[in-house]
């Protein structure tokens, strides 16, 4: 379990992240849409398939991008895990590009 100053410091964090990517020409840039009516906030250049993502992630790949409970994966295990998972599905399953794979799993890594 976390102490009360762990979760603060990885709020503190998170807070930080977000001041850094809400600027125009961030890789996470916000902006707001209407949608049926509503103005909605929106990520304007948010990636747009897990690929993008991990590529984005892995310009720093020691940070953490999942954290479950008191276990944390960095950005590179994650891809790593990911690199397995799709050597698999293309191994044994015989899974190739444009094949629609659907993952049920709980809420966790």
């Amino acid at each position: 379990m976390l102490s009360r100053e762990e979760v603060k410091q990885d709020l503190e964090q998170l807070k930080q992240i977000v001041i850094r990517h809400k600027g125009a020409d961030a890789p996470l840039a916000t902006s707001t849409k209407v949608i049926d009516g509503i103005e909605q906030p929106i990520f304007t250049k948010i990636p747009e398939t897990l690929h993008e993502l991990y590529r984005l992630g892995l310009e720093t790949p020691d940070s953490d991008f999942l954290v479950y409970q008191q276990e944390r994966f960095s950005f590179g295990e994650t891809f790593e895990l990911a690199c397995k998972l799709a050597r698999l599905l293309t191994g044994r399953y015989e899974i190739v590009k444009g094949d629609r794979v659907a993952i049920c799993s709980r809420n966790n890594p």
